[in-house]
């Protein structure tokens, strides 16, 4: 099978169609929580319950049609399809779905090997393994061949195309892409922010430490020693210590979060993110933390459930974690140990030009063993719609949530309500991503948030970037160069994220520079020079098909 290792036919022919398409995208707003990527078509009034009387997008539902689905997520929070939004799908579509969910990180390997696939498999990795005309069908195929009127965006098909195996072909449409402008357009509405890392901290007792100065690096240091000193029994900041980590204070360096593997240098070369002098200072301000013992070593090592169970029994003062969802339940818990605890997320840091290079989260694909492609396509095509990505993640309009005179939807106090007991997957099911946007996402977490407390919203909003021409670089599964990239970065055994704990954790400056510079010895051994010099030319390609250079 042919592997797309150089892609600048590629970017040739992509780059002048989407500058057009941008230039056209920039001139009109985008719907406040609309998917860039789609047509509206309504479904009808009927009320749910009722049989409706046409489907969209060509799909009968009055034509029932069960498709077999693979999600690869061990953690993935549904098993079934069940719940008011896969039944308003359903009602509205005719397509039911038997759902099997991964056992492991190996599961979808060895049912590529085989060949054995249900019909739709949807996944966060091994993109180009499926991007193979042997095993899945090319969606533009599918389009063309059933005649849907859907035109998807040049920057959805330049994401498609950067893994796959085929040049001139296109196997999924990730979903959850966002660009920076997508969160500007979100501004209008007031709700919602992206997601990255965040801090929490109790405001009721900042409060009554007279509420010091919260608006610097420094000041968060200053203010951690206080709660030390102030509240002896807790733990001063604790961390997630399987995402999030330490990221709020890399965000704070200008570094993006974690997933920004490369950093853009005034020169315009791209170096590995250990190589920009910020990452040194990055880790310097956490093992300051250390060794004013704000953080303890034991952090590394927890479950995240364990980080959670800390922060919700009031035994910690700051907790590191992510914007959108990670509020709502940590305050829920906390009142029921703590009652007058609350919990405020803190404001943006240092450089507010907060990124992440991102070309979406899961994409769906069609196997050959589909029963119904024409179905699976259409299927694709709905809940890839506006209509389809709200219903996913919002319900439905006028039961779950109406929209106000922004354009911001209003849920429910039945929704609320399972937002704070923690049964939405289980009343609504929420989970079902294989079309949603970042931007309905965003939303629908952060809605029922007081704005108050979410003070650093605004800030992302405004100033949140995506970078998805260095995603769109990396190199393919098989290849030499990915093998490099999963020994440096990979988040449980990398050089990298093992390599920086040992180095927050020295005991003293010499133990920090001596550990330091192991981790740059360990990162060159494993070939981080060469990696460097293959990426390099690559995002700069890159940039050209998404129209920064």
């Amino acid at each position: 099978m042919k592997k797309c290792y150089n892609r600048k036919a590629i970017a040739l022919l992509l780059a002048f169609a989407l500058l057009i398409g941008l230039c056209a995208c920039s001139s009109q707003p985008a719907p406040p929580a609309g998917s860039p990527d789609s047509s509206t078509v309504s479904s009808g009034g009927e009320a749910p319950g009722d049989q409706a009387a046409e489907g969209p997008f060509g799909l009968d539902p009055n034509h029932r049609v069960t498709l077999s689905c693979f999600f690869d997520f061990t953690w993935y929070p549904i098993s079934e399809w069940k719940g008011i939004i896969a039944d308003e799908i359903t009602r509205l579509t005719g397509v039911d779905m038997e759902l099997t969910i991964a056992v492991d990180g190996q599961q979808l390997g060895m049912m590529i090997a085989s060949g054995d696939l249900p019909d739709l498999v949807s996944s966060d990795h091994m993109f180009s393994n499926l991007s193979t005309s042997e095993l899945c069908y090319d969606w533009q195929g599918l389009i063309d061949e059933y005649g849907l009127d859907w035109e998807i965006s040049q920057q959805s098909i330049a994401n498609s195309l950067s893994f796959t195996q085929e040049e001139e072909k296109f196997f999924t449409v990730l979903s959850h892409f966002a660009t920076a402008e997508d969160w500007k357009e979100l501004d209008k509405i007031g709700v919602g922010a992206p997601m990255c890392s965040s801090m929490l901290y109790r405001r009721d007792l900042y409060e009554a430490m007279g509420s010091p100065k919260f608006e610097t690096l420094e000041d968060v240091h200053a203010l951690l020693l206080k709660a030390k000193e102030d509240y002896p029994d807790m733990r001063p900041l604790i961390f997630d210590p399987v995402t999030w980590k330490l990221t709020y204070f890399r965000q704070a360096y200008g570094l993006g979060n974690g997933s920004n593997y490369f950093v853009e240098q005034e020169n315009g070369d791209w170096l590995t993110v250990v190589k920009d002098p910020r990452y040194k200072e990055y880790l310097a301000y956490c093992n300051q933390l250390y060794r004013d013992g704000l953080i303890y070593a034991d952090n590394f090592g927890m479950e995240g459930a364990a980080a959670e169970a800390e922060v919700e029994g009031g035994g910690a003062f700051a907790y590191i974690i992510g914007t959108q969802n990670a509020i709502t339940p940590r305050n829920s818990g906390l009142k029921q140990n703590v009652p007058d605890g609350v919990l405020w997320e803190a404001p943006v840091v240092g450089d507010t030009n907060v990124y992440d290079a991102s070309i979406g989260w899961m994409g769906t694909f069609i196997s050959k063993s589909c029963k119904d492609p024409e179905t699976a396509i259409r299927y694709m095509q709905f809940v890839h719609s506006e209509e389809g990505a709200r219903l996913t993640q919002w319900g439905r309009e006028g039961y779950e949530y109406t929209l106000d005179e922004n354009g911001a939807p209003q849920f429910s106090e039945e929704w609320n309500k399972a937002v704070n007991d923690g049964q939405l997957d289980e009343i609504y099911n929420t989970a079902l991503y294989q079309g949603g946007t970042k931007i309905n996402e965003a939303v629908a977490r952060c809605a029922p948030i007081d704005p108050e407390m979410t003070p650093n919203y605004p800030t992302l909003r405004q100033h949140f970037g995506n970078k998805p021409w260095v995603k769109y670089a990396e190199p393919v599964e098989g290849s030499d160069e990915k093998i490099i990239l999963d020994q440096l970065f990979d988040g449980q055994s990398g050089a990298i994220p093992t390599g920086e704990a040992k180095v927050i954790l020295s005991d003293t400056e010499e133990a920090f520079e001596r550990n330091f510079q192991e981790l740059l010895s360990t990162c060159e051994s494993v070939g981080m020079d060469e990696l460097e010099a293959f990426m390099d030319p690559r995002i700069k390609d890159a940039m050209k098909v998404y129209g920064v250079a």
